[in-house]
């Protein structure tokens, strides 16, 4: 029997039309006007307390009544629906299927993301990351993007808030992970790459990154040039649950790396209760940071906190030379950002200025 995560390797199928749908209201002032639009659609329902059930009725537009309604957000996020087959009764089996409004009007109108996971339409773009004393490029991070039905491309930042809404992260991380070490390997990439990964979509790091550790394997990826890049780092409470993962890794012969640090999120505190060989400096703190003075102290602490642990620095966001000079006079290790290249589908080989 497969022990396989369904979140990671599933993607959510219900019957959309000829169903019964529960509804549960949060407050009993939403029953009259509930009711009121369920009977002006001409929808037969029953009722019980403040749970409807609307009978043999479409759940697409049932969530386009409540839609009209101009609910505001507490009430979306409060309010349930459940689809349910028709000659099925309500039981504890069903709610694995409750989902609030807000999820269902998030799944309706994701209809671009779903066909993105469908068929797995993700382009990889590779951005140089570059030893700023030799101009050699030192190694690759890897940057996921979306590519609809008309070709159009949905950005990272969209792509994964659309997963986040409709909780579907555990499935797009994962796809993403193993679309990024498939394009690598077809770019016979020898160098580094880094590669993201959220930690907040991995349970058990043994059981969820299985399928990542196969596809490395499948496509001759050499662990030592394999480094994975925590992401998202504003959502992590669990620090000990990071070390897990971060010592998984490290155990199997990858890299790590925290990225975003000065972002807000992190203090000296956490950096040093992770275990991790690369701290990516944010580019808030880069940008302009020969005229800043504040970041530059930033900016240096951080340095100096990395080289005293053994962990190598790297500035993202490098955009002119001047906060290149300034960045290496700091004894920055690493640099990252347009005035060196643009991310590109064919990792680039030279750099705009070296």
């Amino acid at each position: 029997m497969s022990l396989e995560c369904k979140r990671c390797s599933e993607l959510p199928v219900f019957k959309k039309k000829d169903i019964n749908v529960c509804i549960l209201v949060p407050t009993k002032h939403h029953i009259a006007p509930v009711k009121s639009e369920l009977e002006n659609e001409n929808l037969s329902y029953s009722i019980d307390e403040d749970v409807f059930i609307a009978q043999e009725t479409n759940l697409e537009q049932i969530v386009q009544i409540f839609d009209k309604m101009n609910l505001s957000y507490i009430e979306k996020r409060d309010i349930r629906l459940m689809p349910l087959d028709r000659f099925t009764d309500l039981d504890f089996k069903n709610l694995k299927y409750l989902r609030t409004l807000q999820y269902w009007m998030d799944v309706f109108s994701g209809k671009d993301f779903l066909y993105i996971l469908e068929n797995s339409s993700l382009i990889t773009m590779f951005h140089a990351i570059v030893n700023p004393y030799t101009g050699e490029i030192y190694d690759y991070e890897a940057l996921t993007r979306g590519a609809r039905e008309d070709n159009s491309i949905m950005p990272p930042n969209e792509l994964f808030e659309k997963a986040r809404s409709m909780d579907l992260l555990f499935f797009l991380d994962r796809i993403c992970r193993e679309t990024v070490i498939r394009n690598a390997s077809e770019q016979n990439i020898t160098k580094k790459i880094f590669i993201n990964f959220i930690p907040t979509s991995i349970y058990d790091p043994e059981k969820c990154l299985k399928s990542t550790d196969e596809a490395l394997k499948k496509y001759n990826l050499n662990p030592e040039n394999v480094v994975f890049e925590v992401v998202e780092t504003e959502y992590i409470e669990d620090y000990y649950h990071l070390n897990n993962i971060l010592s998984y890794y490290k155990d199997k012969g990858y890299g790590t790396a925290l990225d975003d640090i000065g972002s807000g999120y992190s203090t000296i505190a956490s950096l040093l209760s992770l275990d991790t060989d690369y701290m990516k400096i944010d580019m808030d703190l880069i940008k302009n940071i020969d005229k800043n003075i504040e970041n530059q102290q930033k900016v240096r602490m951080y340095i100096q906190i990395a080289k005293e642990n053994h962990i190598i620095s790297l500035a993202e966001g490098v955009e002119t030379k001047e906060e290149l000079d300034i960045l290496m006079e700091m004894g920055i290790e690493l640099v990252q950002g347009y005035y060196f290249a643009k991310p590109s589908e064919i990792p680039p080989k030279t750099l705009l200025n070296q």
